[in-house]
């Protein structure tokens, strides 16, 4: 719906008034569907039913299609070749929804352990490498996707870092509610808002992206927005507590919003500033796949580092409390007292205060796993920016010098 809403937009418009539909047309998915949506959400699930969030979705497809029928023009394709690469559509179905499984069941039921993740790594393996072969074969004279967008070393480069920027901004929005509700106990309502705010940053980032990008360089914007966004989840490394207070969040959450909403303007740009128009409706198919292809690989790695660097915290952390360890001593001691002089007989007061003990324990290890998780964040901002260099030919420091005097200014 994303690819064919922005091709309709490339071939119903031309000029100022192509650009115009088009930050319309980001105004009403990013600006109101990624900034209200968390907080719609969260009041629905907190009043209501989180089953209410998909009933949603019906009057907003039937408005869209009252829409299509009575505005868009009907453009059709110019040729009378009508015949779909059935074969093609049938291994790329097979290993990309095999894969989704796999990422998205393999923490859960132990990865390869499984039979059925077992199967399903085989079967996208071997229809990925079957889809390649066909797609490539002279004999498919209608080919499903067309490779010829890879001729672009543009195209080439930005498939990489469009990637990571999926892996990126995906596993922010996974793990921060993740964090909120599985550790700090917030509702979805208070979840809901703090992630407005991360919202309203990434529209403020994009727009602000947007209209930079031109005046500092495509490849110095990407470089920009991959800094703050690493910027941010340093932030998040260093402030990240059992206790943190939201108001500690509102910072890290700005920046990794504003950071992440500043690279979509310049990256879906430059991915398609050297291909023609008769493919462009094929490369924005492949650019918005890649991202979310990134955002699955991104949640798959990160619940694997949260779940292991969890199971590695708590056995170091647990290895200092043993009987010779005088503070571990002194809190169960004062925990102890604390239960018996609630009345609690001695045995079950110490039992309690251990329980207790191991309580903290198991959460400070959750904790630093999420820590762990927001620096390799941090590194793929990194990642991106070293990326984003791949673009540059020798003038990167000239764009920095460029976008400090347009900011100054």
């Amino acid at each position: 719906f994303l690819v064919r809403g922005q091709a309709a937009i490339y071939l119903t418009s031309t000029g100022k008034a192509r650009l115009k539909s088009l930050i319309v047309f980001a105004f009403a998915v990013v600006a109101l569907a990624r900034t209200f949506a968390p907080a719609v959400g969260g009041y629905l699930t907190e009043w209501y039913s989180w089953r209410y969030i998909f009933f949603l979705n019906v009057p907003l497809s039937l408005s869209a299609l009252i829409l299509l029928s009575l505005f868009l023009p009907d453009v059709k394709a110019r040729d009378d070749d009508h015949r779909l690469d059935i074969l093609g559509l049938i291994l790329l179905i097979g290993w990309v929804a095999s894969l989704q499984i796999v990422l998205s069941r393999g923490e859960r039921d132990d990865w390869f352990s499984d039979p059925l993740v077992c199967t399903l790594s085989v079967t996208a393996a071997c229809c990925l490498l079957l889809f390649i072969w066909w797609e490539l074969n002279p004999a498919n004279t209608r080919p499903i996707i067309s490779y010829r967008v890879y001729r672009s070393r543009h195209f080439i480069v930005g498939s990489i870092f469009v990637v990571i920027v999926g892996m990126m901004l995906y596993g922010q929005l996974y793990f921060v509610p993740q964090f909120l509700r599985g550790v700090q106990q917030h509702s979805a309502w208070e979840t809901g808002l703090l992630q407005t705010l991360n919202g309203i940053a990434f529209t403020v980032g994009l727009y602000v992206g947007a209209i930079l990008m031109t005046r500092i360089g495509l490849r110095t914007a990407l470089g920009v927005g991959a800094t703050i966004f690493a910027v941010g989840m340093y932030f998040w490394s260093i402030r990240l507590t059992p206790t943190i207070s939201d108001q500690q969040m509102y910072l890290p959450l700005a920046l990794t919003g504003f950071g992440a909403g500043w690279e979509i303007g310049p990256i879906s740009t430059l991915i398609n500033s050297e291909i023609p128009d008769p493919l462009l409706g094929e490369a924005m198919e492949l650019y918005l796949f890649q991202r979310q292809m990134g955002g699955s690989w991104g949640i798959a790695i990160l619940t694997i580092l949260v779940d292991r660097q969890r199971s590695f915290w708590s056995g170091r952390l647990g290895e200092s409390l043993n009987d010779y360890n005088l503070l571990a001593q002194d809190t169960v001691r004062d925990g102890s007292g604390h239960f018996m002089g609630m009345g609690f007989p001695h045995s079950q007061a110490n039992a309690a205060a251990l329980g207790l003990l191991h309580a903290r324990l198991n959460l400070q290890s959750v904790v630093n796993a999420f820590l762990d998780t927001f620096r390799y964040q941090a590194a793929l901002g990194i990642v991106a920016l070293l990326v984003a260099l791949l673009f540059g030919r020798g003038r990167l420091l000239t764009h920095a010098r460029h976008w400090i005097v347009e900011m100054v200014r």
